[in-house]
């Protein structure tokens, strides 16, 4: 599959926090402990970007999802992400 430079990067930034967070897991894992590895290394990679407070703004200017991808230069499993990291932490 032929993937962006901007996938690419956001590929990688993911991977590095996986291990920068000792958030690994194997094929043998659990789906719970894939899950909340998962959940690690994405609520550490929006918060080293700023994703939350960014894309918060894109919001209150009525951005809509594609808009905020295309802004932030972000793949759109991504900004799911960010919205589930923005309504855990009760930010918006």
């Amino acid at each position: 599959k032929d993937i962006n430079k901007f996938d690419k990067y956001w590929i990688t930034e993911h991977e590095l926090e996986h291990i920068k967070n000792n958030a690994l897991y194997d094929s043998n894992a659990s789906k719970l402990t894939i899950r909340r590895r998962e959940y690690k290394t994405n609520d550490a990679l929006i918060k080293k970007h700023n994703l939350a407070s960014s894309t918060v703004e894109f919001l209150k200017l009525g951005l809509s999802k594609s808009e905020i991808c295309e802004e932030l230069q972000i793949p759109s499993d991504l900004f799911d992400h960010i919205i589930n990291y923005i309504k855990r932490k009760g930010i918006m």
